[in-house]
Formats: C-alpha cells, structure tokens, sequence
C-alpha cells in the first residue's frame, strides 16, 4: 500500500491549472495600470493637531446632539401640551354654548305653558 501511494505533484486538476496560470504571471506596473484604468492611488495627509481634534471631538459634538435634541424634545412636549389645553378648553367652551342654548330652549317651551 504505501508503493501506490501517489502524490498530487504530477497531477494538475482544474484548479491547480487556473492556480499555475495566475502563479506564473508577471505583474508589471503598466499592467496593472492598464487593468485600473491608469489611475494612481492618491496619498492623503492629515494636520495632527486638526485630526487629534476631530478624533477627540467625536463624544463632545455627539453630547451636543443629544443635549439639542433633548431641548428640542422639551420644546415640542410643551407645545403638545398647549395644544392640548387648547382643545380641552374649547371643548368645555362648546358645551357650555350648549347648555346655555338647551337652557334657552326649555325656557321659551316653559314660557309657552304660562
């Protein structure tokens, strides 16, 4: 058994064959340039104080978000609520109006009877 042991040296599978041919390609620059269409990778630099700053910044500028958004929640209950005594007043209005009209009414039939 161990003399018909083989090894997977001599043999080239489909896989193996895509693997040879991507391992024996020589990449030039002009290649690669051709395939990326030619582009250049653009280098960035940072100010390191402006950058220390906007890193360090990121908890402060998110704890004036959520404060702004805290006072405009405030803002918006407190007009919720205005509104909401506005319609109950005018509700208490509305049937006042028309008690004193059923008032009026069961007055003149009263005065009718007289």
């Amino acid at each position: 058994m161990a003399g018909d042991k083989k090894s997977n040296h001599g043999k080239i599978t489909p896989k193996g064959k895509k693997f040879q041919g991507k391992q024996n390609r020589k990449h030039t620059s002009s290649s690669s340039q051709q395939q990326h269409g030619g582009r250049r990778k653009i280098e960035i630099t940072f100010n390191p104080t402006d950058r220390r700053d906007y890193l360090t910044g990121l908890s402060s500028r998110k704890k004036e978000r959520r404060a702004f958004g805290l006072a405009m929640q405030k803002v918006k209950d407190r007009q919720a609520k205005l509104e909401e005594k506005k319609e109950t007043r005018e509700a208490e209005l509305e049937k006042i109006e028309e008690l004193e009209r059923n008032k009026r009414a069961l007055k003149g039939q009263n005065d009718d009877y007289d």
